[in-house]
Formats: structure tokens, sequence, C-alpha cells
């Protein structure tokens, strides 16, 4: 069920690439800065507590302590995992946290580093002249007055219905609008109102959805 991660980080290929909205920038591989507790659910109704945990930013997957060692869960098991009050569900695999909720619509978001953004500024900024990607994510710069690395991040949202899940994009979530409000809703499209990168936006948008 589990693994020992590894943590070639360069290897990733990005997916899904039109609902990709850049996030900002991280100074670490991980969602939250520490290890916090999690609970996990299983596809097979069983939960499971883990008092080390946190997502893995590489390909949002779930992780742990295993004493000293950085562990990565079997994603073909798990359902879903709460962070406290943070509740994520596995969407391909990877861990999507729950944004918002209405009627049979479910609208979440998969944080990953932008793995092609992140090479290209690799390859490109002579500052940066040494990376060694450890077991613990190490990264390593030479010259001591340079600032801390950091990795670009992107955002994937989705909309969940009846088990599948909709790349939040014009062509993909246009199907999902009740016939009588596309009148509405392809005139917002064809203006350019719709801003596929706000959350706001993307939750107003499921209330014009066929319920």
């Amino acid at each position: 069920m589990r693994r020992a991660l590894s943590f070639m980080l360069m290897s990733v290929v990005a997916v899904c690439l039109w609902a990709q909205v850049p996030a900002g920038r991280s100074e670490k591989v991980t969602l939250f800065d520490a290890f916090v507790p999690a609970a996990i659910e299983l596809n097979d109704g069983t939960e499971n507590y883990q008092p080390l945990a946190n997502i893995f930013l590489k390909n949002s997957t779930l992780i742990y302590k295993k004493g000293t060692t950085d562990m990565q869960a079997n994603m073909a098991v798990v359902k879903g995992v709460s962070f406290g009050k943070r509740h994520f569900v596995n969407v391909n695999n990877q861990l999507a946290e729950v944004i918002d909720t209405c009627g049979h619509y479910t609208l979440v978001c998969v944080k990953l580093i932008d793995i092609d953004a992140f090479n290209g500024e690799w390859l490109n900024n002579s500052d940066i002249t040494n990376i060694s990607f450890s077991e613990n994510i190490a990264v390593t710069r030479l010259d001591p007055n340079e600032e801390t690395l950091t990795y670009p991040l992107v955002n994937n949202y989705y909309y969940l219905v009846k088990g599948k899940s909709i790349p939040c994009h014009e062509r993909s979530v246009r199907p999902l609008v009740a016939k009588k409000n596309r009148n509405y809703v392809d005139a917002r499209m064809r203006a350019g109102i719709i801003d596929w990168s706000s959350v706001e936006d993307l939750k107003a948008l499921m209330k014009q959805f066929e319920q």
C-alpha cells in the first residue's frame, strides 16, 4: 500500500494545461510548512490516522512520516484526506481541496509545482548554479547572496459530478450549463467576463448548471 518517496522533481509531466492557473510561489515542496495530523478515508470505507502528514506539491500526493523516513501513500486506495477543517478528495490520484458545493456539483482545486515553469527558470537563470534534489528536496545555491530559491505553483480547478472530474474550461464546462441558462453563460464567456482563475467566478458558475 505504501512505498518510499522518490523525489525526482524534474521528471513530472504537467497535465490538463488548459486548466492550470498560476498560484504564486513557495519556498517548500509541501503544502503545509510542517507535517500535521491527517484523517485518511480509504476506498473500502475504513479510516486511518496519521499524526504527521502533508501533501507533496510535486504531484499533490499524500505523504507522511514513518519514523524519520518520508513515505508516500498509495493514492489508488485513498478516497479523501482531512487536515483539520480542510478536506481533500482524490482526483486522478491527486489530492484536490474541496472549495464549494452547489447541488450535485463540487468545485475542487489541485495545487502543484509548475514543472515546466520551474525547468525554464532553472535553465535560464545563471544565478542558479547547483541544484540537488535529494530525499529531502534539498536545494543548494553556490552564491550566498542570492535569495532562497522558490517554486512556481499552479492551480488546476475541476468540477466533480457523478464521480467524474471536469476541468474548469469553457469547452468542458459548457455542457454542464442548464439549457435555460446557456444564452446568459455563453454571452459572458464570449465577453471574457468569466475568469477561470477566479474562485468566486467558478463558484457562481455552478449555480447555472443543470441541477
